[in-house]
């Protein structure tokens, strides 16, 4: 009765996941080597314009009454650069970005066709002539899926009208450019995750549908391979005690023909799809079988020691950041990062266009800080403004560790 279950169990799930499997493996190599299309942080800073602070009019305690926060939960973060020709201030509470005109106070309104284009022009301006208006997204399409990109919906896609078939996506609630696709990366986007992650877009618009059926889907996948060893290793003999029909040797498989090569070949290969398939399974965090490396909110606070304080940021400390930060490379945006109790205005030096090919981010999001490939400068506030400096004092961010992990005995300090 085992053996019965075992082997039919085998058969007809493999029969159904058989086409996905190749699928998985064939899309999974596409992926080694070209990944969703992004926007990289890099290229976004690069194409911002030169922060104008001279311009900027309004504090940003002001700016954040005129993004109506409640009391109860400000923002989080904050950046300052340009949309277009004008100062604007940018505030996050958690993905959800906002943006307030820094000259009049003004929240931003939103685009037309007409200005969605405008604004583009001027982040793309070698493609001003051929731009032209593609569609006002209020959900997802098949390249906007990722849940901080989703937060800064609507948005309205533009072509650009060169060879290459590029489209931007513009926030419309940020005037940020926040995903660039083309046509090559849209087709091998399709090739290799789309069909690897199973993430068509009418799917993956529901994320706990689609994180379930990738997590039992996978359990399944888990199954055929297990019950294929299991009933391979049941009938392989270790002497040669079978006689088939039309040969004179004995054999160690019950199975001729093609029956024979899936017999040896599932046990050569079992091993590796079933562990292959379960690291998928593992990847998706089933279960939350595992807390991650991530930091946890508490580690955060404890690290920044404290939230956001608009309150306490003034026009004079920001124009006078500005100006020591514009010393060392042309400034294109600013963000107030804090640590141990202070707050610090951050900037990073964008790249040049020739430099595209080190471009390193891969972030999808443009609103994930960029990496460390790029010189990032701080300036403090308040006492501290006027000195630039590149990294924290080493003790504090000791301290500020132990403080955050308590209980974890440090082994080494690098």
């Amino acid at each position: 009765m085992l053996k019965r279950w075992l082997f039919y169990t085998h058969r007809w799930l493999g029969i159904i996941c058989s086409v996905f499997f190749a699928v998985w493996f064939a899309s999974g190599i596409v992926m080694i080597y070209a990944r969703m299309p992004r926007l990289t942080a890099e290229e976004r800073l690069m194409r911002l314009p030169v922060l104008d602070a001279t311009a900027i009019r309004v504090t940003p305690a002001d700016a954040v009454a005129a993004a109506d926060y409640t009391a109860g939960a400000p923002p989080d973060r904050m950046r300052v650069s340009m949309l277009a020709d004008r100062p604007v201030y940018r505030f996050a509470r958690g993905p959800a970005w906002q943006t307030v005109y820094a000259d009049t106070g003004e929240p931003l309104s939103g685009f037309s066709a007409e200005t969605a284009v405008h604004a583009v022009s001027r982040f793309v301006p070698e493609q001003a002539a051929t731009l032209h208006y593609g569609k006002r997204l209020t959900d997802s399409d098949q390249w906007t899926l990722s849940s901080i990109i989703r937060a800064q919906m609507p948005m309205h896609r533009v072509a650009l009208g060169d060879a290459a078939g590029t489209h931007l996506y513009l926030s419309d609630r940020t005037g940020d450019v926040v995903m660039k696709t083309d046509a090559r990366g849209r087709f091998w986007g399709y090739a290799g995750a789309v069909m690897h992650w199973i993430y068509f877009t009418p799917v993956r618009r529901h994320a706990q549908a689609w994180n379930h059926f990738i997590v039992y889907f996978s359990l399944v996948g888990c199954v055929v391979c297990f019950s294929g060893l299991a009933a391979g290793s049941w009938r392989w003999s270790r002497t040669a005690r079978f006689r088939l029909r039309g040969s004179t040797a004995p054999s160690r498989s019950p199975y001729a023909g093609m029956m024979r090569w899936h017999h040896y070949g599932g046990l050569l290969f079992g091993v590796v799809s079933f562990t292959w398939i379960l690291s998928g399974l593992f990847s998706m965090n089933p279960f939350n079988w595992s807390p991650g490396s991530s930091p946890t909110a508490d580690q955060r606070r404890l690290f920044a020691l404290g939230t956001l304080d608009v309150g306490a940021l003034s026009l004079d400390d920001l124009r006078s950041a500005v100006r020591t930060l514009s010393a060392g490379f042309p400034l294109k945006e600013v963000e107030v990062v804090r640590f141990a109790g202070e707050q610090f205005y951050s900037a990073f030096r964008a790249p040049a266009a020739d430099a595209a090919g080190q471009w390193s981010n891969t972030d999808l999001a443009a609103f994930l800080s960029p990496q460390t490939a790029m010189g990032r400068q701080m300036v403090g506030i308040g006492a501290r403004t006027g000195v630039a400096f590149t990294l924290f004092d080493r003790a504090a961010i000791e301290r500020a560790t132990r403080a955050a992990m308590p209980h974890a005995k440090v082994v080494e300090v690098v």
